[in-house]
């Protein structure tokens, strides 16, 4: 017997072999379903179910998922204030149970979150940008003005004192200015205090004149900053002088932009089209790509793949 248990070892190394690779699907579904009964973690079940159809359905029915599912639940309450009754599951699919009781708590991967609602504009809001480094949210609105939350206070930082003679139509912000453009045919910049917790004031701004009609689009790359408008053009200023450097002609109002790499990818009417910005010449003029006029283009940062 001790003989032959060199030759067992070796013959099951050779399963792993090239010319005899060893197949774990050709073992009988039973012995599959004792397999998978022995993964304990979520995690390994969810990562076992990606493989092939037949372990996703034997993944799916393993008890592991309803355990997990009654350790979950059983010391959450819902948003009625009420403990779920995790014993109902024995009446009804508790598949069923847990995708009903993750959508009412809005309950995600393990992780809750909440829903916070900041007032104080009070007109419609245009736009919105996100500084993640900082918690930072910059909005514009109908009533003229441009607002800076903190999201770790929840609460309005700045407002400022009514830039614009007309409603706000976009807002942008990066790490050196935050920037807002107006149906008055402005763009407002504000530049960056990094001596700041909000990094910026609202108190002054500079005034960036020379479109002739609404300014609906704008955006930023690190040199500066573009401006789409209903005049048919996107102009291009220099963050460190806010004067024009450039111009970029187009056929129709300019609804959207976007800078990527050395890309600049524009909506206009119906069509989509992308700028070389050395060269300025259009590489790509897609038209007519939706049935109506287009209203917002974005990218990949690469800038090869525009949606």
């Amino acid at each position: 017997m001790e003989a032959d248990i060199p030759a067992k070892r070796e013959e099951i190394g050779s399963a792993s072999d090239e010319s005899n690779p060893f197949n774990l699907l050709a073992l009988p579904t039973a012995l599959l379903l004792r397999i998978v009964d022995r993964l304990e973690l979520p995690e390994e079940l969810a990562a076992v179910s990606c493989v092939c159809r037949l372990l996703r359905q034997l993944s799916s029915d393993s008890r592991r998922w309803e355990t997990f599912f009654r350790q979950r639940w059983a010391a959450t309450r819902t948003e009625s204030g009420k403990t779920p009754d995790v014993d109902s599951a024995k009446r009804s699919s508790w598949h069923k149970q847990y995708n009903s009781r993750e959508s009412s708590s809005k309950a995600y991967t393990g992780r809750y979150y909440e829903d916070d609602t900041m007032y104080g504009h009070t007109e419609t809001i245009r736009g919105v940008r996100f500084q993640p480094t900082l918690d930072l949210i910059a909005s514009c609105s109908a009533d003229r003005t441009v607002r800076l939350w903190d999201l770790k206070t929840r609460r309005c930082a700045q407002v400022s004192k009514n830039p614009h003679s007309a409603l706000i139509r976009t807002v942008e912000m990066d790490l050196d200015l935050l920037a807002s453009g107006s149906s008055d045919k402005t763009v407002r910049v504000w530049k960056a205090d990094y001596s700041l917790p909000q990094l910026f004031t609202l108190s002054r701004s500079y005034k960036l004149k020379g479109h002739i009609a609404p300014v609906t689009a704008l955006a930023t790359d690190e040199q500066n900053l573009y401006s789409g408008s209903w005049d048919q053009t996107v102009r291009v200023w220099s963050k460190d002088s806010l004067r024009r450097v450039a111009t970029f002609a187009q056929d129709d109002w300019v609804t959207s932009l976007i800078v990527r790499g050395r890309r600049l990818t524009t909506a206009v009417g119906s069509s989509v089209r992308c700028f070389d910005l050395e060269t300025g010449k259009c590489v790509a003029n897609l038209q007519d790509v939706h049935v109506g006029k287009v209203q917002a283009v974005e990218g990949t940062q690469c800038g090869r793949v525009v949606f």
